[in-house]
């Protein structure tokens, strides 16, 4: 096992503080770079281009973020094939193209995050304002001991 850095950010400064922190793979979400204005699909040339970027600074390429994200479906980048809507052929077979660059160009791993909701979370609460730690002293008067900015378990 090794650590990888996930990363849309290949610049030369991240691949160079990724090798100050050795890290020596990276799982790269770069997806807009990938795909030219125009195409739907990656190219092997884009894929080798990215490859090269990192592998200059001694960064290898394990995994790259297939065009599938975890946005909600109205911001997807391939709605269509969630919903089974016109154009999910098309985007199928974009996503079949993606895949084969990827192989052409030496990409041994793919991931996707497939989802209709996106990332579901709550929303945020205010935290209750910090009163001190919490002492058998003053336990009795004290009712929140967690530093502002973290809200208490419910």
């Amino acid at each position: 096992m090794y650590p990888a850095l996930q990363t849309g950010d290949l610049s030369d400064d991240n691949m160079k503080f990724a090798r100050q922190v050795g890290v020596e793979h990276v799982v790269s979400s770069n997806l807009k770079a990938l795909i030219q204005e125009g195409q739907s699909s990656w190219t092997k040339e884009a894929l080798l281009k990215m490859r090269e970027q990192t592998e200059k600074h001694g960064v290898k390429v394990d995994v790259v973020a297939l065009p599938l994200s975890s946005h909600y479906v109205e911001r997807a980048e391939n709605p269509n094939i969630m919903l089974g809507t016109p154009g999910r052929d098309k985007e199928i077979d974009a996503i079949c193209d993606c895949i084969r660059a990827a192989g052409e160009a030496g990409i041994e791993c793919l991931k996707y995050n497939l989802t209709l909701l996106g990332v579901v979370t709550t929303h945020r609460t205010e935290a209750a304002p910090f009163t001190g730690p919490l002492t058998s002293a003053n336990q009795k008067t004290k009712t929140n001991s967690h530093p502002q900015g973290v809200s208490r378990p419910r």
